[in-house]
């Protein structure tokens, strides 16, 4: 089975209101908030979610929450949002 690593440069992550996992990240190191909001919302619904069933949440301000961003078991395909 193969084994994936989740990116260790990624800032920002967009976690489910439905179910609270992961379902994308984003390396936006120096982006400004308009910025970053601008493109997590053109990504999400690239990938047909809706960026409103979604929180678009800091690396570190995840962490904190206690989730580890870096682990598998947070992220989930959330193909039904």
């Amino acid at each position: 089975m193969r084994t994936f690593k989740v990116n260790k440069k990624y800032t920002h992550f967009a976690v489910s209101n439905a179910t609270g996992k992961i379902i994308d990240a984003w390396e936006y190191k120096g982006l400004d908030k308009e910025s970053i909001k601008y493109y997590t919302d053109m990504d999400l619904k690239a990938n047909d979610h809706n960026p409103k069933d979604f929180k678009i949440i800091q690396k570190d301000k995840l962490i904190k929450k206690g989730i580890n961003p870096m682990d598998w078991a947070n992220w989930g395909n959330n193909s039904n949002s």
